[in-house]
C-alpha cells in the first residue's frame, strides 16, 4: 500500500491511497468521518463495491479490499471544524 498526502488545508486532508492486486488495508477511525472515491482499477470498501468516482463516507472503520490495482482518493476532515460530520470534542 503506497498512501500519500495530496493536499492539506485546514482541516482538510486529500489523499491517494494506491493498492497492488489482492492487497488490503484497514484503518480505525473512531469517530473521526471520511469519504473515500474510487479513481482507477476496483475496490471495495467494507464490502461495498466502489464505483469510479462516486463518493462513499465511511466512519468508525474503513476496510479497503483490491482484486486488481487500484487507486483510491480519501478526504478526512480532522480537527474541531469536524464536529458536525460524528467527530467528538
Amino acid at each position: 500500500m503506497f498512501d500519500r498526502t495530496l493536499l492539506a488545508l485546514g482541516a482538510f486532508r486529500l489523499e491517494a491511497v494506491v493498492l497492488a492486486p489482492g492487497e488490503t488495508s484497514v484503518e480505525m477511525l473512531g469517530e473521526r468521518a471520511i469519504a473515500v472515491m474510487l479513481v482507477s482499477g476496483q475496490a471495495r470498501c467494507n464490502g461495498v463495491v466502489l464505483e469510479r468516482w462516486r463518493q462513499v463516507p465511511v466512519t468508525r472503520t474503513c476496510r479497503l479490499d483490491a482484486p486488481e490495482g487500484c487507486v483510491v482518493a480519501r478526504l478526512a476532515i480532522d480537527g474541531q471544524e469536524a464536529v458536525h460530520l460524528g467527530k467528538a470534542r
